[in-house]
Order: C-alpha cells, then sequence, then structure tokens
C-alpha cells in the first residue's frame, strides 16, 4: 500500500491569498494535485490542513480523500505538516509520497515513475538537471526519523543522514515548479492556456491539463537533493 501526504496547511504569505484555493481551469490547484495522484491510482490520500482549514476541505470535499490537521501550521515550517501525516496512516502502509500542494504542474507520469523506483527502504527523490523535487516517496521505515526531527530541521535534514537510502530518478521539470507568488500563479495559467510545455517566462514547463501516465521507467542517477 503505498500512500500520499499532501501538504496544504501554509499561510500563502507571498501569494496574498490562499493561493491552493485560486481557479485553475474548471478545478483548483490544490484539486489539480489531488487528481494526479489519484491518477497514479495512490491507495490512500491524506491532505494535512491548517490555514483556512474550511475552506481547503470544502474544495476537496467531492475527492476520496481523508484530513489530517497540522496544529503548528502557523509556524511556516513544512516539517511540522509533514509530521502530522505519519500519524494518520493506516497500519498497512509500506511508503508515502510527500506532495506539496501547491505543484499544480507536476505530471502523472513523473508520478508514476517516483512510484514504480520504490523498493523497500528506499528514499526516491525526482530529480531534474540535478536539482531535487516532489513529490518524494519514503518507504515507513523512516516515519520514525521524520517524527523525531527537531522543531529547527527540514525534511532535506532528514534525508541528508540518510544518503545510503536515497534513490534519484531524472524525470521532467514538473517536479520542480511550485507556486508561491503571483507571477508563478500567471506562469501555469498561460501554460493551461497555451496547451504546451513552456510558461510565459520562458521555463520548460508541463501543461496543467495533461495527466497522462506513462509507463514508469527506473533512472540511476547520482543527482543532489537542493
Amino acid at each position: 500500500m503505498i500512500a500520499a501526504i499532501v501538504l496544504a496547511a501554509g499561510l500563502s504569505s507571498r501569494m496574498g491569498t490562499n493561493k491552493l484555493l485560486l481557479p485553475l481551469g474548471k478545478t483548483t490547484l490544490i484539486e489539480r494535485v489531488v487528481d494526479v495522484l489519484a491518477a497514479c491510482r495512490v491507495d490512500d490520500i491524506v491532505v494535512v490542513t491548517g490555514h483556512e482549514r474550511g475552506r481547503v476541505e470544502a474544495a476537496l470535499s467531492h475527492c476520496a480523500v481523508r484530513f489530517a490537521r497540522n496544529p503548528a501550521y502557523a509556524s511556516g515550517e513544512m516539517l511540522s505538516s509533514i509530521q502530522a501525516g505519519p500519524r494518520a496512516m493506516q497500519p498497512d502502509c509500506k511508503a508515502t509520497l510527500i506532495a506539496p500542494g501547491d505543484q499544480p504542474l507536476v505530471m502523472a507520469q513523473a508520478v508514476g515513475r517516483v512510484i514504480g523506483a520504490y523498493a523497500p527502504g528506499r528514499i526516491v527523490i525526482p530529480s531534474h538537471q540535478k536539482r531535487g523535487g516532489h513529490p518524494i516517496l519514503l518507504d515507513a521505515v523512516h516515519w520514525a526519523d521524520v517524527l523525531a526531527a527537531s522543531p529547527e530541521m527540514t525534511l532535506r535534514d532528514v534525508i541528508r543522514e540518510k544518503s545510503s537510502c536515497v534513490h534519484y530518478i531524472q524525470v521532467d521539470t514538473s517536479v520542480l515548479c511550485d507556486v508561491d507568488t503571483p507571477g508563478q500563479y500567471q506562469d501555469v495559467l498561460e501554460a493551461g492556456k497555451s496547451g504546451n510545455s513552456r510558461t510565459s517566462r520562458g521555463d520548460s514547463r508541463t501543461c496543467w491539463g495533461d495527466s497522462r501516465i506513462a509507463p514508469t521507467r527506473e533512472v540511476n542517477s547520482e543527482r543532489s537533493y537542493s
């Protein structure tokens, strides 16, 4: 059983409004992320909420997801949201994807490759041009260390201590593209309007309207997680 934790508790301070609820065609950013995970046949999706919890949960009320609350969301630290996830996991969960809720450009084919690279004990990180992205897949054996991490640590710190377990796969650039600012949001809208894989700022990105799954393919890579 492979589950997913969708991080949706943040304050969206750089956007000035709740970015997860911004419209994206006939849907919203957070719904798009959930739809991609569902297309990848993830067994269980847990959405971690905090800021404007009621609005986020209402937007996903029609989706096959469960919710977990991060009471420390106002601290702005992503690790607290990640730590809220495993406490809600089913006992038979073998591994969990960590998926930020603000990455609507991520492609199902990239997620499928991450899942396809799973093996017991592994931490699978998608990489593009030597940059590590999301979603990250963690075998359940690592959750105790995630939960034990101190507040000043990040997930990156935890992963660095487990470098021998990390397995990188090379995928498309969609695993790097999040939406933090109004300009980045406009890039996403332009990608959807143009129907191609390039945004108005010239970055190679995948059109958010395409969530097709390509066959999984494992790629050995010595990419650095950054």
